[in-house]
């Protein structure tokens, strides 16, 4: 590859010429762009500690975000499903109960400490009230 500026022969890879320093168009690494929602931050916040606990965290696909609530301590709770891939290679979907502090849409948010919780396979209002009853209690998943 050529420099556009100076015309030097660059590696492919470059992203400034050695030769004059310009800035080589379409090689830069891409910006990570950041949320812009409560939503997305909180997301942001859960893929680490969700993704640590699974047999294959590369095939983790994350979805179905919901806020359930927010107390009177500003702590936020929230419902993800993921879909990873078990031990016999099958994609498995399973629901995650979580807590937040410091939830907005301008920065980032910390998931409470030992409120991640793996919800049974019951009736959704059922699995609400073990979730809550479960993170307030400070249970592991």
């Amino acid at each position: 590859m050529f420099c556009s500026k100076c015309g030097k022969q660059i590696a492919d890879d470059s992203v400034f010429c050695p030769g004059c320093g310009a800035k080589l168009q379409g090689n830069a690494p891409e910006e990570p762009k950041l949320p812009t929602t409560k939503e997305g931050w909180m997301l942001l916040a859960v893929k680490d500690a969700i993704a640590a606990g699974l047999k294959n965290p590369e095939s983790a696909k994350f979805s179905s975000f919901e806020q359930i609530e927010t107390d009177s301590f500003g702590r936020t709770y929230a419902e993800i499903i993921v879909y990873a891939t078990n031990s016999y290679n099958a994609v498995v979907p399973t629901r995650y109960a979580i807590g937040f502090y410091d939830v907005t849409d301008s920065g980032p948010c910390q998931v409470i400490p030992k409120s991640l919780y793996m919800l049974p396979n019951m009736m959704v209002g059922a699995q609400r009230k073990v979730a809550k009853a479960m993170m307030k209690m400070g249970k592991p998943r």
